[in-house]
């Protein structure tokens, strides 16, 4: 039995007694709304970000807008999808089951990859290690193909957290107690509400009706004056000593609340690595400024999925020649950031001051090349002596 078919049998399984009802899978786990915000949150800001081939040729990075692999991550992956399309296909398969899979379209010559065509992870049924550590993949092609065993070389794949290094961890079967859980919460509590199980409000009598159609008869009369949201400022005309009592949660309701708070903070921070700040709506500690909590989305939530990203595209398009010719992958999460401007550079002035950095330096962490006038390498301050530059140049940096 491969792991696909050992992961549709643990997800299939449903177990005896208390065990829930309902069969958490990566397309049900979609229906629990903070689940779904999740996934939405990782998708959008990935579709977003630009995707850059570059080359480095000693200090020099420049745009490989030359290779034959520039338009295929930077517009067109395939004939029917756009850039962002594909990208954000790709978060989601990444984000729900830790993997994400796409066949590799060359050429007659096998030199460059024409398209990449996405596979639903569903269809990579087995992922086998040969002798000599090359992958094959075994993938159900739609009729009347079926399936077919792939070498490793024509698959894009890009793994999230692995236990193998083969395949990635998928977050729905690991934690499908939680996901169920969270599935049966969303189901009572709609249930519950459209049901009117929590009735706000009662009438209180000291008399006793003499039959069950007599008393129905009343709370009926009741319902149709006073209920619906027409009738908000109706003035109530009780008689026979009859007592308006409203009804506030019980302690099972109040129970029920608190679950689900506690599955929203534990889907979102433990499975997806986002800022439970980022996913809440004003009832936790918020950041001091828009700023921060970009930061914090980047930093914890985005960044580990473009590193993953940029080393697959690396490995798996560019190639180990394209790699020793100085070409990468780069996406730009810089977009993200664009309100921390001010606050980065102001730290880098402080580097610069301190002698810590120099100009090219801090051009090297933001992804710029050095300054064309050579003069970039120069450790200086407003107040120190020059460190690492000729009189010359110090004299005609000082002349600028």
């Amino acid at each position: 039995m491969g792991p696909k078919e050992l992961e549709r049998a643990i997800l299939s399984y449903t177990g005896g007694g208390s065990a829930p009802s309902i069969s958490a899978n990566s397309d049900s786990a979609m229906r629990v709304m903070t689940v779904h915000s999740c996934v939405s949150a990782i998708s959008n800001a990935l579709k977003q970000l630009p995707v850059h081939l570059k080359q480095k040729k000693g200090k020099i990075r420049e745009d490989a807008s030359n290779h034959w692999a520039w338009e295929l991550l930077t517009s067109r992956p395939n004939s029917w999808m756009t850039k962002s399309e594909f990208f954000g296909m790709l978060a989601a398969h990444y984000s729900l089951r830790g993997n994400f899979y796409a066949l590799k379209s060359w050429n007659l010559k096998r030199t460059e990859i024409l398209e990449l065509l996405p596979v639903h992870p569903d269809r990579v049924l087995e992922i086998r290690q040969n002798a000599d550590f090359t992958l094959d993949y075994n993938i159900a092609f739609p009729a009347p193909a079926g399936n077919r065993w792939v070498k490793g070389e024509d698959v894009f794949h890009v793994r999230g957290l692995t236990l193998d290094g083969i395949t990635g961890v998928n977050r729905v079967a690991y934690a499908r107690q939680g996901y169920e859980f969270s599935l049966l919460l969303e189901t009572h509590g709609t249930n519950t509400f459209k049901n009117g199980a929590f009735p706000n409000a009662a009438l209180e009598t000291d008399g006793q009706f003499e039959t069950r159609e007599e008393a129905k008869k009343v709370l009926d009369e009741f319902n149709e004056i006073h209920s619906g949201a027409g009738s908000q400022a109706k003035v109530l005309l009780l008689t026979d000593g009859m007592k308006f009592k409203p009804i506030s949660l019980s302690y099972p309701d109040l129970e029920f609340l608190n679950n689900r708070k506690f599955q929203k903070k534990e889907i979102v921070g433990l499975m997806f690595g986002i800022p439970i700040d980022l996913m809440s709506s004003g009832d936790t500690t918020t950041f001091a400024s828009a700023q921060e909590f970009n930061q914090s989305f980047v930093t914890f939530t985005l960044a580990p999925i473009v590193v993953s990203i940029e080393e697959a595209i690396n490995r798996d398009i560019i190639g180990r020649n394209g790699v020793k010719q100085g070409y990468y992958a780069k996406i730009n999460v810089n977009g993200l950031l664009r309100a921390d401007f001010e606050k980065r550079m102001a730290g880098y002035v402080s580097g610069i001051n301190a002698e810590i950095y120099c100009p090219d330096e801090v051009r090297e962490l933001e992804d710029m090349n050095p300054r064309a006038d050579g003069l970039g390498g120069v450790y200086k301050t407003r107040t120190s002596t020059t460190k690492g530059a000729s009189t010359d140049e110090v004299s005609k940096s000082e002349e600028r």
